[in-house]
């Protein structure tokens, strides 16, 4: 459930999800015992649970410039676990609880250029909780020419720094 909003200089969304999946099947790949060097599926069947807010929002300073930001927060847990009923109750693997998205943007006759900011919060690696992955936040600039060939068919050639900050962080 949730809503938008278009005003004249301003538009946006706010949305409240509850997801439940019962008896996913997950499929993990671990070294054989057998056979050392080999690599075997493990399958287990898994319940999980999310409830959160994702909300977004631009604001149009003027012809040329905007700002932007997106909010995701959720509450996400296992509700089964056949093969390990001790994770009943731990958060999912590689899933963060917090998001956030954040943009400066700039578009002038064909030219644009925007600076954008994401964070990732802490998550854990694997099923246990027992690995913790810590947040990172990732800085990336883009600049970019759009102009229209023969025929009127668009073009853009752009360049883009990611990682302007060199920013480390795990995830996949």
């Amino acid at each position: 459930a949730g809503g938008k909003f278009d005003l004249d200089n301003c538009d946006g969304f706010a949305a409240f999800f509850y997801t439940t999946l019962d008896d996913r099947r997950n499929v993990d790949f671990e070294n054989d015992p057998i056979n050392p060097g080999n690599i075997i599926e493990v399958v287990s069947l898994q319940s999980t649970e999310a409830l959160g807010i994702e909300a977004s929002i631009t604001y149009y300073l003027n012809d040329y410039w905007s700002l932007h930001g997106n909010i995701t927060l959720r509450d996400h847990e296992f509700t089964k676990s056949d093969s390990n009923p001790a994770i009943v109750g731990n958060e999912l693997r590689r899933q963060p609880s917090e998001m956030l998205n954040t943009a400066v943007r700039f578009n002038y006759e064909g030219f644009d250029a925007a600076l954008y900011h994401n964070f990732h919060g802490d998550n854990f690696a694997n099923d246990s909780n027992s690995v913790e992955l810590d947040s990172y936040n990732l800085v990336r600039l883009e600049a970019g020419y759009t102009f229209e060939l023969n025929g009127g068919q668009p073009m853009r050639v752009s360049a883009n720094v990611f990682n302007l900050t060199d920013e480390q962080g795990i995830t996949e």
